[in-house]
Formats: structure tokens, C-alpha cells, sequence
């Protein structure tokens, strides 16, 4: 009996039940899941055996799919069980672990009965439509998060002045032979990523030096700012932004505007 406890105490962790006291209800499902996979695959298999494969092999690998935690969120345990998708991703899980557990995914691709009572035990004992849920629901708190980021970001552009480029005079551009402490307040004088049509564009101005319009120069000492912003300050880098400031200078001065 003693033996028995800590075996399930070195077992809780595979079916996420955490790490702390073993709970009677956690011992008595552990005892229930452990039963039916007895039934269910016979022969020279252990407990462990057989929990790592449900819990790791196969839970594990429906966790990961996007389409299932869509399903999931959106629809009741009941629902979900009836999913075709569900049964298919069952059926690729089982194919995937045929390496590492040749002997139970061997039985299990070839019977739909033990199939259906995996399917079970994964939904109804294992947690598997829980877990799936949580994962929807994180997946949503990093987009909103990342959302929250951007909004900060552009509230930053819009706290800072913007103008145009015939707006734009010699004493509003930092003197690139002087102080240019604050030149980031100046190259948030427009949104380079909004006025390059992307990211991808704007960054492209700033690392392949291929900027040579006005416009173009200044998109890319915005990006300069926002790449500064993220790596904590401008280095080797200062020569560049003199640079940049240079040549947006001289092109106002020219009457170069576009």
C-alpha cells in the first residue's frame, strides 16, 4: 500500500494535478485512470508506461492543435466528444507515437473500440477539453497583450508632435554636429512604419541604407528610435542617427521635400 502511494505520488504531475499533497479525490481518479488502461492494454506494460503514453503521447499532442482549442472554447464537453476533427487528431496522435510506444499505438490504430474508450478516458478522466480551453483562453491573453502594446506604442507616436514634411524647418531637426539628445522626440515626428506601409518596409529604409528621400530618411531614423527604445540606448549606432540627421537637414535646406 505504502509502495502503491508514492508510486501515484511520482504519477500526479503526468496529469497536471500539481506537486503538492496527494488530494483522496486525485488518488482515487489516478487509481480509476490507472484501472481502465489495465483493461484496456494488456502484456509487459507498466502503470508509467501506459500514463505517459495517454497523458504525454497522446493528450500532449491534441493540446498543441490550434483547431481543437477553437472547438473546445467554443463549444460544450458534450459537443466537442461528437467532433470529427477530434477523432482525426486522436487518430494522427496515435500514428506519431507509434515510435516511442510501438506496442499500445500498434493495438490502438488498428481497434476503433479502444479508440472511442481512449477518447473517454482523455475527455472525461483526463482533462483533455479543460486543457484545451486553458489553452484557447492564453492563447487569447497574448494577443490582447500584444495589442496593449502596440496601442502603447502608437499613443507614444501620438504624444510626441507630428508634421509633415513642409512643415518641417532646419531649427525643428537636431544639429547633428552638436547635442542630439533629443533626436528620438524628433524621429517620432512621424509615423515611419504607417507612412513606409509596414514594418518590413520601414525596417528595410533603416538596415539596407537604401533611404534617400526625405520621407525615406526620415522613416528610417524612426525605426532607429524604435529599435533604440528595445535595446536600451543607441551606441555604436549615434554615428548612423548623426548621419541620418545630416541628410534630412540638408534635404529641407535644398527644399527636397518628398
Amino acid at each position: 500500500m505504502e509502495k502503491r502511494s508514492i508510486f501515484c505520488k511520482r504519477l500526479l504531475p503526468l496529469l497536471e494535478f500539481g506537486c503538492g499533497q496527494v488530494q483522496s479525490q486525485h488518488k482515487t481518479l489516478l487509481d480509476a485512470i490507472i484501472a481502465k488502461l489495465n483493461y484496456l492494454f494488456e502484456g509487459q506494460l507498466t502503470d508509467s508506461d501506459k500514463l505517459v503514453y495517454v497523458n504525454n503521447a497522446l493528450k500532449g499532442q491534441l493540446l498543441e492543435s490550434e483547431l481543437l482549442q477553437q472547438q473546445a472554447a467554443s463549444s460544450s464537453k458534450e459537443q466537442f466528444a461528437n467532433s470529427a476533427e477530434l477523432q482525426s487528431e486522436l487518430t494522427n496522435s496515435i500514428i506519431n507515437a507509434l515510435d516511442a510506444h510501438p506496442a499500445m499505438a500498434s493495438k490502438a490504430l488498428n481497434n476503433a473500440a479502444l479508440q472511442l474508450n481512449l477518447m473517454d478516458l482523455l475527455l472525461n478522466q483526463a482533462g483533455l477539453w479543460e486543457g484545451l480551453r486553458e489553452r484557447a483562453a492564453a492563447e487569447v491573453d497574448s494577443v490582447v497583450a500584444t495589442e496593449d502594446e502596440q496601442d502603447e506604442e502608437q499613443e507614444e507616436y501620438v504624444g510626441n508632435r507630428q508634421f509633415s514634411n513642409n512643415q518641417l524647418t532646419l531649427t525643428r531637426i537636431p544639429d547633428p554636429d552638436g547635442d542630439i539628445s533629443d533626436w528620438e522626440r524628433f524621429a517620432h515626428s512621424i509615423n515611419g512604419y504607417e507612412v513606409a506601409g509596414s514594418f518590413e518596409a520601414c525596417a528595410d529604409l533603416a538596415n539596407n541604407g537604401t533611404a534617400k528621400t526625405l520621407t525615406e530618411l526620415r522613416c528610417a531614423l524612426f525605426f532607429e528610435a524604435r529599435r533604440m527604445r528595445h535595446s536600451g540606448g543607441f551606441g555604436s549606432a549615434e554615428e548612423e542617427i548623426r548621419q541620418l540627421l545630416r541628410r534630412i537637414r540638408e534635404r529641407v535646406q535644398d527644399g527636397e521635400l518628398d
